[in-house]
């Protein structure tokens, strides 16, 4: 059985895209002046946490714009919802940074941050999943030429036959052997657990009156 990749974690607890649109909506009538935006800014900095709330629904509105002109047109690498997360990050980041960032145009410092973040998080995890899809693809590969093999032999393959058959370095097919034989260990486990259930319960709970 192959590896399946792992995806990016996703919601840390956030709100949905509706509510967000209405909090951004909702600050976006009651914005502040310029001059009130500086004093937000330096009160931030100090660490009043009610400043940086209050710059930080302001400016979701740009998150969210931000965020949807990041998606992959093919539905690829994070979704919309999770560059929300991720532009969040270089919001907040950029209400504390601007004080010492020698900017005097936070909406332009803002909006670099934001969408510097969103484009590295989003070029990450689209690296991150083709990594994750040709392990999969090298994986499959692996199980074929064990089956290849085993028929033309009689016999299980060897790592050299293997790595010959592959057209890899014997240290390639070795480790790829290694993450084969641990995802079928896995998935015997969860098969087990799903098809025996009070065996399961007896090795959690420990024999009776331990």
């Amino acid at each position: 059985m192959a590896p399946q990749p792992e995806r990016r974690g996703a919601a840390r607890g956030a709100k949905s895209g509706h509510e967000l649109r209405a909090l951004a909506q909702q600050a976006e009538r009651t914005r502040s002046s310029p001059d009130e935006e500086a004093r937000l800014l330096r009160r931030a900095a100090g660490g009043d946490g009610e400043a940086e709330t209050r710059l930080f629904n302001e400016n979701l509105g740009l998150v969210l714009r931000l965020a949807h002109e990041g998606r992959d047109p093919e539905g690829a690498g994070l979704s919309e919802d999770e560059l929300v997360q991720e532009g969040s990050i270089g919001l907040i980041a950029a209400i504390r940074d601007f004080p010492d960032s020698g900017s005097d145009n936070f909406q332009a410092f803002a909006t670099e941050q934001v969408a510097a973040q969103i484009s590295n998080s989003q070029r990450e995890q689209l690296a991150l999943d083709r990594a994750a899809a040709q392990l999969v693809e090298d994986a499959e590969a692996y199980e074929r030429a064990e089956i290849s093999v085993r028929k033309a032999k009689g016999r299980e393959a060897t790592i050299q036959e293997l790595a010959e058959k592959l057209e890899w370095t014997t240290e390639r097919t070795k480790v790829l052997g290694e993450m084969v034989r641990e995802a079928r260990r896995r998935h015997d486990e969860d098969l087990l657990q799903y098809l025996d259930p009070e065996r399961r319960l007896d090795e959690i709970e420990g024999p009776e009156g331990a």
